[in-house]
């Protein structure tokens, strides 16, 4: 798993934390990581609109007397219970977030909303507002994971102050899956026979309902571009048994290009490091866990404008942005960064782009989070172990 608990968990442990790590009974699976330990919480509420009423989770947290609480996802409702014992809590407190536009509307009085939207923005901010707003009165540190998040979280914070303890910080990349390493870039390439002069694009997704858009308009943009740029490839990442995947198949089958597009199904962490290894082009039509862990390997990185992605690429070094929803502006990006791409020495500037890309990396965001912390909570600079 590459959410950021999970990662914040292994990473946490192998500094010599003794983590354990809560979660809802229903999530919690056959799981059983070898770095830290793992609880299944017993919880009421919707699981597949990822609300967990429960009433443990801070009675359990606070017996183990920890040096720091690190709280993913308040409004999932998931841990709502500490908030309740705030004058027992003597560790530090950090809550992460993660809301951007891309998942719904927040603030229900915009101009040119639908009535649904504006329905479900105060649906959020009745079930999940009260929450965020307790979590981040509680916390020492709000992580707030887009460039949008912070303004997000104004709409629900309880006061200034509590605004003013918000760290933008974004997702990263686990070092180990998804460092860079020129070996496993020759690996890949030769494992699908990709020429020297071969510039491959990387679609990598969920093949689910909700990402059919984006990864059609992937589709068509490359379909547009192939016929400018011979030497142009796509590696597909993520294909399963669903239907999302069986209609991209066929399109795949009756493409004129079909040939120079090359299907993988759902991979795991160590898998898709090595696909990520062998595209050159990263491209992300929405926010996603893999833009950072593609910029990790040193891919040059291709992301929608909407907001919550292009604060990622520092410059056109690293990558590009292209409007958001336009197939036009996408193929136009697409055959622009295979122009670049296919200039000066690849190797040097592929190292160069991971060398640029190591801020995202997850070593380097907990250390920045932990100094912050330690700055703003002097006593737990003593608590810290050193990497």
């Amino acid at each position: 798993m590459s959410y950021q608990e999970n990662i914040w968990a292994e990473r946490l442990a192998l500094r010599g934390y003794q983590v354990r790590v809560f979660c809802p009974e229903t999530r919690l699976g056959d799981r059983r990581p070898d770095r830290y330990e793992i609880q299944g919480v017993e919880t009421r509420g919707i699981p597949n609109r990822l609300l967990y009423a429960e009433s443990e989770v801070g009675s359990l947290v606070l017996r183990m007397n920890p040096h720091i609480i690190l709280w993913f996802g308040p409004p999932q409702r998931f841990g709502d219970s500490l908030t309740k014992l705030t004058s027992d809590i003597t560790a530090p407190v950090v809550v992460f977030m993660g809301q951007n536009r891309r998942m719904q509307a927040f603030d229900w009085r915009m101009k040119g909303l639908r009535f649904s939207q504006r329905m479900k923005a105060q649906a959020y901010r009745f079930i999940r507002g009260p929450v965020i707003g307790r979590a981040m009165a509680l916390a020492d540190l709000t992580i707030a994971n887009t460039a949008e998040t912070p303004e997000i979280l104004s709409l629900y914070a309880q006061s200034p102050d509590d605004l003013s303890r918000v760290l933008p910080t974004p997702l990263g990349f686990d070092p180990d899956a998804f460092g860079y390493h020129a070996s496993r870039r020759v690996r890949i390439r030769q494992e699908f026979k990709f020429k020297e002069a071969a510039v491959v694009a990387l679609l990598s997704s969920r093949f689910a309902p909700e990402k059919a858009a984006s990864i059609q308009l992937i589709l068509d943009a490359f379909s547009a571009a192939a016929k400018r740029n011979d030497n142009l490839h796509l590696l597909v990442a993520g294909l399963d048994g669903g239907v999302i995947s069986a209609q991209f198949r066929k399109d795949v089958a009756a493409h004129p290009n079909g040939h120079r597009i090359h299907c993988t199904a759902f991979a795991q962490r160590a898998r898709l490091g090595d696909l990520y290894h062998g595209a050159d082009i990263a491209v992300f039509a929405r926010p996603s866990i893999s833009c950072q862990e593609a910029l990790g390997t040193g891919a040059y990185g291709l992301f929608s404008d909407d907001g919550s992605m292009d604060w990622l690429l520092k410059s056109e070094m690293s990558g590009l942005t292209f409007k958001a929803g336009s197939r036009e502006h996408l193929t136009e990006a697409l055959l622009m960064a295979s122009d670049r791409l296919q200039t000066g020495d690849a190797i040097a500037a592929r190292e160069n782009r991971a060398q640029r890309s190591e801020w995202l990396n997850y070593d380097h965001i907990i250390d920045s989070v932990l100094s912050h912390l330690c700055r703003s909570v002097p006593r737990l600079s003593n608590s810290v172990p050193e990497r």
